[in-house]
């Protein structure tokens, strides 16, 4: 265990060094790091406005029929956990982790914007999701119910799917929890069912925008 853990090292600090020798990585970097700092200056407000304002209430069938139970601690494992298992296997392919972190900052510039079109109130018998990293970095320290449309802990996920679609067990784990996470959030009662769709599908968009302009700019996408 230890060989290989000492071999990922050395395969990491050897790629990250090749990586950083080349001029076009090095501006990755950069424009990467610049698209995240509106999301520091906005976000926190912006969701206290979504979180304030009126909105409508759907009828969704599915929810009205699946019991309300409470399964904050499962949900934070498996996002977190899933975010760690990507993250480790992304930061071999220096570019490839870039390419993720594009595609989720797009990700949450597209939902910021889907929110604010759609105006929703929290769905029927909701159990606040309690998730201590968000509620620190985005929410003020409280749940928020009116973050719905669209479902970001299942568009999160389904990224991971699309980025370790080279490794077939991944690829398959990832596909499974991203449907774990969809079933999980209907049950918690903290999405409706619309929100789930729109997270699977906002994210495959964000993902293949992402890579279409990579392929445009001639940036690998191995």
């Amino acid at each position: 265990m230890i060989q290989l853990i000492n071999q990922y090292l050395k395969n990491v600090k050897e790629e990250w060094r090749m990586a950083s020798r080349i001029k076009k990585f090095r501006q990755t970097v950069l424009i990467t790091f610049i698209s995240m700092i509106p999301l520091f200056f906005y976000l926190n407000p912006f969701l206290d406005y979504i979180e304030g304002r009126p909105g409508c209430e759907m009828n969704d069938i599915l929810l009205n029929w699946i019991p309300a139970i409470d399964l904050s601690n499962f949900i934070f494992f498996i996002l977190y956990s899933s975010a760690a298992v990507a993250i480790l296997y992304c930061l071999r392919m220096p570019w490839l982790l870039f390419r993720g972190i594009q595609v989720l900052i797009v990700l949450q510039y597209m939902r910021n914007i889907c929110l604010y079109v759609t105006p929703l109130n929290a769905p029927v018998g909701i159990l606040a999701l309690q998730d201590p990293v968000l509620e620190t970095i985005a929410y003020n320290h409280r749940a928020n119910l009116k973050d719905l449309f669209f479902s970001g802990h299942t568009a999160t996920i389904f990224i991971f799917m699309l980025l370790t679609w080279n490794s077939p067990g991944l690829k398959f784990i990832f596909g499974i929890i991203t449907g774990l996470m969809a079933i999980l959030l209907l049950i918690q009662h903290c999405h409706y069912t619309v929100d789930i769709i729109g997270g699977v599908a906002c994210a495959y968009l964000a993902y293949k925008w992402v890579s279409w302009i990579w392929f445009k700019i001639q940036l690998p996408l191995s």
